[in-house]
């Protein structure tokens, strides 16, 4: 076997390799979303129903202060209701990072420790879900 033949074939192996694990992750989500008892779409639905916007516009890269704390709510939600992961809870909101979803998720139980009022807003989200 020549080396063009040889490049040839890694370069075939690499690319089922990448299509493997593209296949490999939307199965893992399908698992996800099904094992879930509080399917992910209901919750960034629910939230967003909260804050009267759309799970286009949670997971729209928008800076606007209503939607960015709608989306930190889904992080801190799809954390404590879901199995998901962090990774799995950025892709869920359109996000790439997921150090985003962990700053999110500690802001939020800072402000519910803070903000009582908040506090029990989140406490009745939390009810609402589980029901």
């Amino acid at each position: 076997m020549n080396t063009i033949q040889r490049k040839r074939i890694e370069k075939g192996l690499l690319q089922l390799q990448d299509s493997l694990i593209r296949c490999l992750k939307m199965v893992q989500e399908e698992i996800i979303e099904e094992a879930s008892p509080n399917n992910w779409h209901r919750i960034i639905k629910s939230v967003g129903e909260m804050y009267d916007i759309t799970p286009a516009e949670i997971k729209a890269r928008d800076q606007r202060a209503s939607r960015v704390m709608a989306r930190q709510i889904c992080h801190f939600m799809l954390r404590k209701l879901t199995p998901m992961s962090y990774p799995e809870i950025a892709r869920a909101t359109g996000l790439l990072d997921h150090t985003t979803v962990i700053y999110s998720i500690r802001k939020i139980e800072n402000m519910r420790k803070a903000n009582p009022q908040f506090d029990e807003k989140i406490r009745e989200l939390e009810v609402s879900l589980a029901a």
